[in-house]
Parts: C-alpha cells; sequence; structure tokens
C-alpha cells in the first residue's frame, strides 16, 4: 500500500490504485496494518481526482477501523468528513464536523468544511 501511495507523486495513479487494492486484500478481517490510515488517505486522494473508487466498500469499512483503534486521532477522523465531502453529503459534513469540533476545538480545517457545507446546503 505504501508503494501505491509513492506511485500517485509520479502522476502513475491507475498503478497506485492497482497496487493499493492488492495490498489491502492481504489485510486480515478487523486487523489494523501499519499502512491502513496511509492507504485510506491515498484511496481518498485518488477518488477526488477522478479514480472509479466505492467509497463505501473501499474505504470507510477501514475508517471505521482506524476510529475503534484511536477514537482521539484528528486524521481518522478527518478521513470520515472527507467522505462525506467526497460524496458531497453536506448535511452530514455539517453534523460530522460540529462533532469533531467538540473533540478538537481549535481546527481550523475542520471550520472551513463546515462553512463549505453551509454554503453548498444554501
Amino acid at each position: 500500500m505504501t508503494l501505491g501511495s509513492s506511485l500517485i507523486w509520479k502522476g502513475r495513479k491507475q498503478e497506485a490504485l492497482d497496487y493499493c487494492r492488492r495490498g489491502i486484500r492481504l489485510v486480515q478481517p478487523n486487523t489494523i496494518p501499519l499502512g491502513l490510515s496511509e492507504y485510506c488517505f491515498t484511496m481518498q486522494w485518488l477518488y477526488t481526482n477522478g479514480e472509479n473508487i466505492d467509497i463505501e466498500t473501499e474505504i470507510n469499512p477501514y475508517i471505521q477501523l482506524l476510529l475503534e483503534h484511536n477514537p482521539m486521532c484528528y486524521n481518522y477522523h478527518n478521513f470520515q468528513l472527507l467522505s462525506y465531502q467526497n460524496k458531497k453529503d453536506w448535511q452530514n459534513v455539517v453534523e460530522y464536523g460540529k462533532k469533531m469540533i467538540d473533540m478538537f476545538p481549535d481546527e481550523e480545517t475542520t471550520m472551513l468544511a463546515i462553512a463549505v457545507a453551509y454554503i453548498k446546503i444554501g
């Protein structure tokens, strides 16, 4: 999965996606390998940049594992927020973003995500 992430920066998106998908298939159910957060980041980035990825099955289950493992990690919560943003689920961006602000009060990135979501909602 780490190789997949490094290929992004060489402009080799399809190869990156292939390596990530191959790597995640090797992960045993309900385990958290060392590269799992990098996998989530890479897959979100690839989705945002036009790759055909099913957020619900290829990313979100792994975000949930990370959150269960360490519920106080801002980055893991940010992965979840980004999933809502990528799905254009603006109401959940606002709701989840508010939950994040309660946990991490000074996170301007989260505040911006909420503001953008309010604009999108109208």
